[in-house]
């Protein structure tokens, strides 16, 4: 179920990872970036499993590197 959609450089320092991921498995993701930089999450409902009866979100990390 979890896919990168894109991953997005903003300039030398900083990239934004986008991708599609349960919520309990972002843990193992952050622990895995935080070797790059300091890690900044934010969310975005983007639409609903009628099957699972969950919200689907699409997570992006900012990672700002040291």
């Amino acid at each position: 179920d979890d896919f990168f959609k894109k991953i997005e450089e903003i300039d030398d320092k900083n990239f934004d990872i986008y991708l599609y991921v349960g919520k309990n498995k972002i843990k193992k993701y952050i622990e895995g970036l935080k070797k790059f930089g300091n890690i900044k999450l934010s969310r975005k409902l983007v639409g609903y499993d009628k099957n699972k009866g969950k919200k689907k979100y699409i997570i992006t990390i900012l990672v700002k590197k040291d």
